[in-house]
């Protein structure tokens, strides 16, 4: 084979223009492999580029970012700066309200010690009390008079212990009545009544009464009151038969008061000064007597019942 017949002869653009050359064979490889190559390049940049490879994302991310941060910081500085101020304000306010409660409290020390000793005294003498009946009393009296001025009552009351008559002057809704003698029954009091006459003295029969009540009573109280009570009830039994009186009976009354309560220690005290018209054996001083416990077992019941 001729040189000529080894060389081939290729057309080329160049420039947008075709342009012959020849090549040898080895030549023509050479050529093949470069378009081969060109080909692929054209190819390559006729590619789409990938979404991945392209910049513009990230830079609206960090535009975002950056907004983002622009104004969330204006709204997150004042909400922390309030918590903080009103947290420190709080702890302030606290100690000036503890403050002012101490000094307070201790300003008046004498009030709060003097309210819980009273308290505790109260509660002692209380301890174990609980609400129960008080019986009442029911009697016949002579009445030698009844006044609205308590002046006029005593007075009449003179009258009667001039000769030699003891009587009791017992007030009763704003009215003050002198009783003179009791009796049990009411034939007993009329029976009475006629030796008043026989000294030409008047006397009505009257039935007395005293209301029972509910009191705030300890065991012991209410056991020393019932007591006081059953021996007057006997002892008016004894008076309105004749009999005299058991001055024994009451010296156990007394002697048997409750030594830690004061609610019925007026009563205690009257029935310890009246003991002695008790061992004289006169009669009139004993119905004195009785009317004048009876007078005082009332206001004691009264005084229990408001409280």
């Amino acid at each position: 084979m001729s040189e000529i017949d080894k060389q081939r002869v290729i057309t080329v653009w160049e420039n947008g223009k075709p342009v012959k050359i020849k090549v040898k064979e080895t030549s023509c490889k050479h050529s093949n492999q470069l378009f081969r190559k060109e080909q692929a390049a054209v190819q390559e940049e006729n590619e789409p580029v990938p979404t991945f490879a392209r910049l513009t994302t990230n830079t609206n991310k960090n535009m975002a970012n950056k907004l983002k941060r622009k104004y969330i910081k204006p709204v997150i500085i004042p909400i922390f700066s309030a918590l903080l101020i009103g947290s420190v304000l709080g702890l302030i306010m606290l100690k000036m309200f503890v403050t002012l409660d101490s000094d307070a409290t201790s300003g008046n020390d004498d009030i709060p010690i003097s309210a819980i000793e009273k308290d505790k005294e109260e509660q002692k003498l209380q301890n174990g009390s609980s609400i129960v009946h008080v019986e009442g009393v029911q009697a016949y009296v002579l009445q030698a008079g009844v006044f609205s001025e308590e002046a006029n009552a005593l007075e009449w009351k003179e009258k009667y212990e001039n000769k030699k008559i003891p009587t009791v002057v017992w007030e009763k809704d704003k009215r003050f009545h002198l009783f003179a003698g009791i009796a049990e029954t009411e034939s007993q009091a009329n029976h009475l009544s006629q030796q008043f006459q026989k000294n030409e003295l008047e006397v009505y029969v009257k039935e007395w009464q005293t209301e029972g009540v509910e009191a705030n009573l300890s065991s012991v109280e209410h056991q020393w009151l019932e007591n006081f009570q059953n021996e007057w009830n006997k002892s008016l039994k004894l008076l309105s038969a004749g009999e005299e009186l058991e001055s024994k009976a009451w010296k156990q009354i007394v002697d048997g008061f409750p030594k830690d309560t004061k609610k019925l220690s007026q009563l205690n005290r009257h029935l310890e000064e009246n003991l002695n018209k008790l061992s004289e054996g006169n009669n009139d001083q004993a119905q004195e007597m009785l009317l004048s416990m009876w007078l005082t077992y009332e206001n004691t019941i009264k005084e229990l019942e408001s409280k």
